[in-house]
């Protein structure tokens, strides 16, 4: 039960450092036949860590859940990466993204866009939602490239949202998969 919990893990980030997992669905004593092996993570990445920018707030968290993330000290406000490298899976960025925003209840798309990025297709959309009752507003960047699918996120309190958008905007822009 305990590795099931690992693996079902995402990759949720709320201001204040909540993290919220999946739902723990169909975890039974079988998860070794169930439950896929554990992806790789993308090497060679380029990026600038949020923490590093002038006048940043941001300082690097651990989490198990996401390869690295940095939170704002002052507002909770969390930029985050994924990456997962497994060629025995290929989910479409939609269903990506639904599986990032399953933790949500009040699901609102406020905007969805496919786009180039990183010279791959991807699809970058805003979505409020709450969690416990929270008003949150998530920002990603998700696309695939080279076998592994990538996730860039920035979530945070809705009335905290807009601080921090500049910072989340140049990671996405210096964030470089090889």
């Amino acid at each position: 039960m305990l590795r099931c919990l690992k693996q079902i893990s995402k990759r949720l980030f709320i201001g204040g450092g909540l993290i919220v997992s999946q739902f723990l669905l169909g975890c039974v004593s079988v998860d070794q036949i169930l439950i896929p092996p554990v992806p790789k993570k993308a090497e060679g990445l380029q990026f600038t860590s949020p923490s590093s920018y002038p006048k940043s707030d941001f300082k690097e968290v651990k989490n198990s859940t996401v390869d690295l993330a940095w939170q704002n000290t002052k507002n909770g406000n969390t930029i985050a990466y994924l990456s997962e490298c497994n060629p025995k899976t290929d989910p479409s960025l939609k269903a990506m993204e639904a599986e990032n925003l399953a933790a949500l209840t009040n699901v609102e798309i406020v905007e969805t866009n496919d786009t180039n990025y990183n010279e791959r297709e991807a699809l970058i959309s805003t979505v409020n939602g709450q969690v416990d009752g929270v008003e949150v507003r998530i920002r990603q960047v998700i696309f695939k490239k080279n076998g592994c699918n990538f996730t860039l996120s920035y979530v945070g309190r809705r009335k905290f949202f807009d601080k921090d958008e500049k910072t989340f905007k140049l990671f996405v822009e210096g964030f470089k998969a090889p």
